[in-house]
């Protein structure tokens, strides 16, 4: 085609129109709160690691871990400089199991809290973001147990392990002196700046008290996203969030009147400018657009993006396109 001209509103998806989605998942899991390996470990937001004091985990105000922990070659963390690296958090960041010289050890990708030895407490730190919903509902799933055999805490005497909101705790703690330790899943109401701690505390003697820990935070259904577009239009990228119900989809209109546009010519380059056409008139919102130097013969590919929100199992989104394009000149 000599000319290629482009709009779009609602309904089915033709050629040359591209949807490219990016999940925002609203879940967080402990095993993905460190990063950057055994010798540069980085907290990932939305994490911290810090210090609290108190057989409730609640006591002082939080100290931050920021010194850097490695066990070798798979192993990585942050401590609090007390004792012989304590308290700590640590990850095995390799892919086999990491065992330590006293009996413990770790599967691959393990997450572990150790307690110091006077009455500090472990705590990774998990803050509501800003961009989610105000008194949105959140599920929590945590287990903890002892780094020895069976998930024992042996040869030590076991930790208190537990999970606070704002620095109440939230259903009963953990005594990982029981073999296998044991699980705390709660449902709780957040807002943005609210803390969920997994905390490990220890019972009457420090020593041998690694605790490994899951931990997954599910947030609510919708989450409210900003971001830029593409390189033509510029300004934001729409966004499509879940339904609550399955009979009422949401639904996403896709219009060339929208920014985020961008546009693959044949060959070189060719940025997206207003165009016109004199025999079919658009739906309102949308808009002609074609290239700036739409000389070249050849397929032009347009594509804009969608940010998808990820959505439980069996909610329903849509996401509806109707194309018209021409090569009158």
């Amino acid at each position: 085609m000599t000319r290629s001209r482009l709009f779009a509103s609602t309904a089915c998806s033709l050629l040359f129109l591209s949807a490219s989605g990016t999940a925002y998942a609203a879940s967080w899991d402990i095993a993905n709160s460190l990063t950057g390996g055994p010798t540069a470990t980085a907290v990932a937001s939305p994490w911290s690691m810090v210090l609290l004091t108190g057989t409730g985990c609640n006591s002082g105000a939080p100290t931050t871990l920021t010194n850097q922990y490695t066990g070798g070659s798979q192993v990585g963390g942050k401590h609090g400089g007390i004792a012989v690296n304590q308290p700590l958090a640590w990850k095995n960041f390799s892919s086999s199991t990491y065992a330590y010289g006293d009996g413990g050890s770790a599967p691959a990708g393990a997450f572990a809290l150790h307690p110091g030895p006077s009455n500090e407490c472990s705590v990774a730190r998990f803050t509501v973001p800003a961009n989610q919903p105000a008194g949105g509902s959140y599920t929590i799933a945590a287990t903890f147990k002892g780094s020895y055999a069976n998930g024992a805490a042996a040869p030590g005497d076991g930790t208190m392990a537990m999970v606070l909101k704002n620095g109440t705790m939230l259903g009963a703690a953990v005594d990982t002196a029981n073999p296998g330790g044991g699980g705390n899943n709660q449902t709780v109401t957040l807002s943005p700046g609210d803390t969920i701690d997994f905390a490990v505390h220890m019972k009457g003697f420090y020593q041998f008290d690694t605790t490994l820990v899951t931990a997954r935070i599910t947030g609510p259904d919708a989450v409210v996203e900003t971001g830029g577009g593409g390189a033509s239009n510029g300004g934001g990228i729409p966004v499509l969030n879940c339904s609550n119900s399955p009979n009422n989809p949401p639904l996403v209109n896709l219009s060339t009147g929208q920014p985020g546009w961008t546009l693959t010519p044949p060959s070189g380059s060719a940025g997206i400018v207003p165009a016109s056409n004199v025999s079919w008139s658009v739906v309102p919102g949308a808009q002609w657009v074609g290239p700036s130097t739409p000389a070249t013969i050849g397929t032009y590919i347009y594509k804009t993006q969608v940010k998808i929100n990820a959505c439980p199992r069996g909610r329903p989104a849509q996401i509806a396109v109707t194309y018209r394009a021409d090569n009158t000149g």
